[in-house]
């Protein structure tokens, strides 16, 4: 199985990481799948908890941040399915993601549907 690969629904198409694996474990594996991203002409993509750097969720190591930023540059709106209940972080790191999802490039979500719905619109 890819790492990544492209989905289609309602006749569009995004890019998705796969649960439970690995896909970014530094800021510059960001610029594989921005590449990817951009290979296949998808300006969207869903990533799961577990595709994310373990310290994605710890705001004091800056690297949900530079993440998000990257992404952003390059256009690509990003949703990602974690369950911030089950999922350790640091306290800060839902007022993060309130103010990220009022811009409109990152969505946090708690299922793969809330996340197509989004990403797709």
């Amino acid at each position: 199985m890819e790492p990544i690969s492209i989905v289609e629904k309602n006749g569009k198409c995004y890019a998705s990481g796969h649960p439970g694996r690995a896909l970014i474990r530094t800021v510059e594996d960001a610029v594989g799948v921005i590449g990817f991203c951009f290979e296949n002409r998808l300006d969207r993509v869903v990533l799961y908890a577990d595709n994310f750097p373990k310290n994605f969720f710890d705001l004091s190591s800056q690297t949900a941040g530079l993440l998000l930023q990257k992404f952003s540059t390059y256009r690509i709106r990003m949703a990602a399915v974690v369950d911030l209940d089950k999922k350790a972080h640091s306290s800060h790191f839902p007022e993060m993601v309130a103010e990220e999802n009022r811009r409109g490039m990152f969505h946090l979500c708690s299922s793969l549907e809330e996340a197509e719905a989004w990403v797709l619109r």
